[in-house]
């Protein structure tokens, strides 16, 4: 089974073959699509996902992390008391 090829990195290689299968054998393409193949197709997009999930996750953590420290900090800003001026 084979799985297309989305990364940028990968395509650059694979334009540089098609460049020159255009050369050598006189042909021309508009769009071509790249694919690479893998043992089990589902293997590999079960792990995709799972990394997926991971980094969404990590971000949601870090994210809550974040808006904890910002509503901390706000608190201690504005729970302060102020001096008035007379």
């Amino acid at each position: 089974m084979g799985l297309r090829v989305l990364d940028p990195d990968q395509q650059s290689f694979f334009n540089l073959a098609v460049r020159q299968a255009e050369v050598a054998y006189n042909i021309k393409t508009t769009h071509p699509l790249f694919f690479y193949w893998v043992q089990s197709a589902k293997s590999e997009i079960a792990w995709i996902k799972d990394e997926g999930i991971k980094y969404y996750l990590i971000g949601l953590i870090a994210h809550l992390a974040l808006q904890i420290l910002c509503t901390m900090l706000a608190a201690h800003f504005f729970a302060r008391p102020r001096k008035l001026r007379s």
